[in-house]
């Protein structure tokens, strides 16, 4: 794949706004790109900074030089990342003092620096304000890029000095092309695009050989968990702690587990309403908790999904995983 971004799946307007100020020499200090998670943001931002730190006048890149590979393997001296901890919530102090003590310095190869800092409402006060600092004293040819699910999830002072870029769904054929081109089966790859709303990210988190195990089994127990709704909590919750070196990794194994049972409940809520829009994700289920879901009205699949979403919220609060889960499998039931 050749031009501007090469490797980025669809995002014609993203990457056409970007390659417009890459070309005009426009790229502010800030920039914050903004979307659901999962849609490709640190992706974009990691190929924006592989062309404002290796690329030509007009940000195309050779893939094949020693700078892309830099990029892309963390090691290029003048590319910093802020990101949280795994066993970690917040972005703390310390992770943005390091970052102005490197800014701080001159170029080590390229005409300037570039940072990415991903899922900043994740910035504590402290940090988000330290930030704050930086953007408003950066560095000579300095690049600060922001990822974030909403604008209005990330401190209000740090928007107000950068410039903003959505980053839209996907269609389901550029997901399935996306994650082809991560050599996933072509058959698997659409199965996967079915229920993964347009974020590429968030389908390839769902790639890997255990998906039925890790997502698609936990996930039809929550939505078929009239009988012992307490042990369907135990058992997911158990599946989601699998693997996961620390409390925050399982956290995010859940929150790809409400991700399924969200986008199941909307297909069938849609069926339900005479679409057959999202009726062949509906067919990744077992038939037991398909026929389940096609015996409720719509306004029980709404209350539904609510609780849903309301225990996805849950996950960002210091609440056990089990007190999450058990009022979400009873209020199925």
């Amino acid at each position: 794949m050749s031009g501007f971004l090469p490797g980025i799946v669809g995002l014609e307007d993203a990457r056409e706004q970007l390659r417009r100020m890459v070309v005009g020499d426009r790229v502010p200090t800030g920039l914050l790109l903004h979307g659901a998670a999962g849609r490709g943001k640190r992706t974009l931002a990691l190929a924006l900074a592989r062309a404002l730190l290796c690329g030509d006048a007009t940000g195309e890149v050779d893939p094949t030089s020693a700078c892309a590979s830099k990029v892309d393997g963390s090691g290029h001296p003048d590319l910093e990342s802020v990101t949280r901890d795994e066993d970690q919530r917040r972005i703390g102090i310390d992770k943005v003092r390091q970052l102005k003590d490197r800014f701080s310095l001159t170029p080590a190869e390229a005409p300037r620096r570039v940072a990415i800092v991903v899922d900043a409402e994740r910035l504590t006060e402290e940090a988000g304000n330290a930030l704050l600092k930086l953007l408003e004293e950066p560095p000579p040819r300095s690049h600060l890029i922001l990822t974030g699910r909403a604008k209005d999830s990330v401190m209000e002072t740090l928007v107000s000095r950068c410039r903003h870029l959505r980053v839209p769904a996907l269609a389901p054929h550029e997901v399935a092309a996306f994650l082809q081109s991560r050599d996933i089966d072509p058959a698997r790859a659409h199965r996967l695009s079915l229920i993964a709303e347009g974020r590429p990210g968030f389908a390839l988190s769902l790639a890997g050989d255990d998906f039925e195990t890790r997502v698609l089994a936990p996930a039809q127990r929550l939505l078929h968990s009239s009988a012992e709704p307490w042990g369907v909590a135990e058992a997911v919750a158990a599946t989601v702690r699998e693997g996961a070196q620390k409390a925050e990794g399982a956290r995010e194994n859940l929150r790809i587990v409400f991700d399924a049972v969200t986008w199941f409940l909307r297909a069938a809520l849609r069926h339900a309403v005479g679409s057959q829009t999202g009726q062949e994700s509906l067919e990744l289920l077992d038939p037991a908790t398909r026929e389940a879901l096609a015996g409720h009205a719509p306004q029980v699949l709404e209350g539904r999904l609510e609780s849903v979403l309301a225990a996805r919220s849950d996950l960002d609060r210091n609440i056990a995983l089990e007190a999450i889960l058990g009022p979400l499998a009873t209020s199925f039931g």
